[in-house]
């Protein structure tokens, strides 16, 4: 979207450059929202993900998905490695009860004060029924 830009005019203490600054920076977030990555490889939503290993409070995971009355991984869904280090986007904390590799946990994203993506559990999807 393309916003005006003002070459004179002030409201009070807000002069014209003030807006074209702020306009400026509208545009730039959108522009940046457009260069996001394909849902696929968004990683900025809740996802349902079972343990694969632990070290500490760090946990790798799988995305699983529901089949029936079970949890299975899903094809082609993300997972807490970045190719290289298996916990690179990792469940950090205490999993009340333990890690444990049968259960699919609701995960939810975070970030620390250095940007970097980490997830918490929100909730353990615990017995998988039919509805």
């Amino acid at each position: 979207m393309q916003l005006p830009k003002f070459s004179s005019g002030s409201v009070g203490r807000l002069e014209w450059h003030h807006l074209n600054e702020a306009f400026a920076a509208l545009e730039q977030l959108e522009r940046d929202a457009s260069d996001a990555p394909v849902d696929g490889e968004k990683r900025d939503r809740v996802l349902t993900a079972k343990v694969t290993g632990s070290q500490g409070q760090a946990h790798s995971w799988v995305e699983v998905h529901r089949q029936g009355t079970v949890y299975i991984v899903k094809p082609n869904g993300q997972t807490s490695s970045d190719g290289v280090d298996s916990y690179a986007y990792p469940i950090f904390g205490t999993i009340s009860g333990g890690a444990n590799p049968s259960t699919a946990y609701g995960i939810v994203p975070q970030y620390d004060s250095n940007g970097k993506l980490f997830y918490v559990v929100g909730f353990a999807a615990g017995c998988c029924c039919n509805p």
